[in-house]
């Protein structure tokens, strides 16, 4: 019978640019990871700094550890900040924690560490040592370092709503990425969906129902985990 496991964790990955919420007061947390090649991995993030004045000395620093490119931000109210950026895929607690095939992923950066909590899902309880073995052993391989790690099992069918995730497709990834970071969300736009299909190389019409496709599903996804 599939159960679903629920790991929760916190790390300390000293290679990450989370660890630098330690020096500039911030906490976070990540709303979407969208894998743009097998080197490079894209996330959208809500920061809040304690003092917006960390947040100039946060973004003027040269060097962010795993952060190569920060693609966007912008203040909101409170000290919260909205962030897009480009991380090195290779170097983030997500290259590693692939291998277990996560069906949800939730993280947030919080004072030079990472709490991490995983869905995974699983056949025999007996498989539970050799998981959570091999996960401590693959991340601190890697230089993350796990300082508390605790985990629930369920029943499948009590916990599938949570869990299940709305699947973009790798066209859908696509087109919602291009949307995004070409301005087509601001106000007033920066570029056209005529401009944007073009881009891409395929109609108006079918560019606008993917992108209506992929952002309705997110849309659905995130108001059933507020429901609940």
């Amino acid at each position: 019978m599939l159960k679903i496991l629920e790991i929760k964790t916190k790390l300390k990955h000293y290679d990450c640019w989370s660890t630098l919420c330690e020096a500039y007061l911030c906490t976070g947390k990540i709303h979407y990871a969208i894998k743009i090649n097998n080197s490079e991995i894209l996330e959208i993030a809500t920061l809040k700094f304690r003092d917006i004045e960390l947040l100039r000395n946060f973004i003027n620093i040269s060097t962010k550890k795993n952060i190569i490119d920060i693609l966007y931000f912008k203040r909101n109210f409170n000290n919260n900040v909205e962030i897009m950026y480009t991380l090195n895929y290779d170097e983030t607690a997500r290259r590693v924690l692939e291998i277990f095939h996560p069906i949800l992923e939730e993280v947030i950066p919080m004072d030079g560490f990472e709490f991490w909590t995983l869905f995974l899902i699983i056949r025999r309880k007996s498989e539970l040592s050799s998981i959570v073995t091999t996960l401590v052993d693959s991340l601190e391989a890697k230089n993350i370092k796990v300082l508390d790690l605790y985990y629930n099992l369920y029943e499948l069918n009590s916990i599938i709503d949570r869990v299940v995730m709305p699947l973009l497709s790798d066209r859908e990834n696509e087109i919602l990425y291009k949307a995004y970071t070409k301005g087509f969300f601001e106000t007033p736009r920066n570029i056209t969906i005529t401009e944007l299909a073009n881009e891409i190389g395929i109609s108006k019409t079918a560019f606008l129902k993917i992108l209506r496709n992929s952002i309705k599903k997110l849309i659905k996804s995130y108001f059933s985990k507020v429901a609940t």
